[in-house]
């Protein structure tokens, strides 16, 4: 059974929170790029080696824009989203404790 399309303020407050989120994306990446040299001397690597942090997170990014779309319809946007999230990204940035890893 299809669902109608969101209209009136919920449609408007969908656009908005997506246009925070694209922003803060766009503020992480940047973020991110600025601090190349830092995250490279956190990990003791050169700032060549440390620009794979930053390829990686982008690579994440693409990933997780994908798997979402199908497990928002699988589950439902927050579920599918949160739990993706919590389950799979979150114990693999921990484990990650050096650039060797």
């Amino acid at each position: 059974m299809q669902k109608a399309p969101l209209t009136g303020i919920t449609f408007y407050l969908l656009v908005i929170a997506m246009g925070l989120a694209s922003f803060i994306d766009s503020l992480d990446f940047s973020i991110a790029n600025v601090a190349i040299p830092a995250i490279a001397a956190n990990f003791g690597v050169s700032v060549k080696d440390g620009t794979w942090v930053i390829t990686l997170y982008a690579v994440s990014c693409a990933v997780t824009i994908g798997i979402t779309g199908w497990l928002a319809t699988r589950f439902g946007g927050g579920k599918g989203y949160y739990g993706f999230s919590v389950c799979v990204y979150d114990p693999i940035c921990s484990l990650w404790i050096s650039l060797g890893l």
